[in-house]
């Protein structure tokens, strides 16, 4: 008996200290929804997404562009791992197929395509086929730009 009555008193006085935080501490005001909206990028500059995928000519575009980077930068470092030998490859880019492309669910307005590219690592190579993946979505301007 003398447990159930010290245990009434322990939580009377509980509920008592949190009533009197309650009121001592009111409620943060609310955010101003003004604020909010002036941060808020202008209409003009969101991209615009009809929810179509983009074509092969696009896709092309970005990955000719990605590889002629790369050759500007004087080519692309390799260390083969099992000897050590350390080498400079410039990647070409023959051909280039759209296989299929998909909406990425966890990124909205960013698709993933699968291409196929005719390729060599150096000059005078008979190009080879390579799986590629790329990420792409649509610029402030409408376009469409590697992600």
């Amino acid at each position: 008996m003398r447990l159930l009555i010290a245990a009434v008193v322990v939580l009377a006085a509980l509920a008592a200290l949190l009533a009197n935080r309650r009121h001592a501490h009111p409620a943060a005001p609310a955010p101003l929804v003004a604020a909010a909206a002036s941060v808020a990028p202008p209409a003009s500059a969101r991209p615009v997404d009809d929810g179509s995928e983009p074509d092969e000519a696009t896709l092309r575009r970005i990955v000719f562009e990605e590889y002629e980077a790369v050759e500007r930068q004087g080519g692309m470092a390799l260390t083969l791992t099992a000897t050590g030998k350390q080498l400079t490859v410039h990647p070409k880019v023959h051909e280039a197929h759209k296989d299929e492309c998909h909406k990425l669910p966890y990124n909205p307005g960013q698709w993933e395509c699968g291409m196929t590219l005719m390729m060599t690592l150096h000059d005078g190579d008979t190009p080879s086929p390579k799986a590629e993946r790329v990420d792409v979505k649509r610029g402030p301007d409408g376009r469409w730009v590697p992600t």
